[in-house]
């Protein structure tokens, strides 16, 4: 809230009540920054309960990984 008071955080999912991956800044990401957005259904990995990844397809080598950012999520 104190980086986007109005809630454009463009590039911020929230993982759990005060977690989120925020790709604007290398500083204070991870490799988790890469992960693009598709729907439920075209997914190879999912976010646990503690916040962490975890492959739900098998992912080959050059392979993009995907997760849903979440219902209120739209391309812009």
């Amino acid at each position: 809230i104190e980086r986007y008071p109005d809630e454009k955080g463009k590039y911020v999912v929230q993982i759990s009540s005060n977690k989120y991956i925020d790709a604007v800044d290398p500083e204070k990401s991870n490799l988790s920054r890469y992960i693009n957005h598709q729907p439920l259904k075209k997914c190879n990995t999912k976010l646990t309960q503690v916040g962490n990844i975890r492959t739900t397809k098998a992912i080959k080598k050059g392979q993009e990984i995907f997760f849903s950012y979440g219902p209120k999520y739209k391309f812009v």
